[in-house]
């Protein structure tokens, strides 16, 4: 993941271990953060065909 991901997993790992469990809206949150951190570590331009395309024009 990107520089997100490490908080993130910090922050939920913590209130695992506390035993909290957020509300509804927190939760949402969460889980879009989640999401976020997780597109955020695509990087569309690495694919092979668009280096090859690259190359050939």
């Amino acid at each position: 993941m990107s520089n997100a991901g490490a908080p993130l997993i910090t922050a939920v790992i913590s209130m695992i271990i506390l035993g909290f469990v957020p509300g509804t809206f927190k939760i949402i949150g969460i889980i879009l953060a989640v999401l976020a951190a997780f597109f955020l570590a695509f990087d569309p331009g690495d694919s092979e065909k668009e280096k090859e395309k690259n190359k050939l024009g």
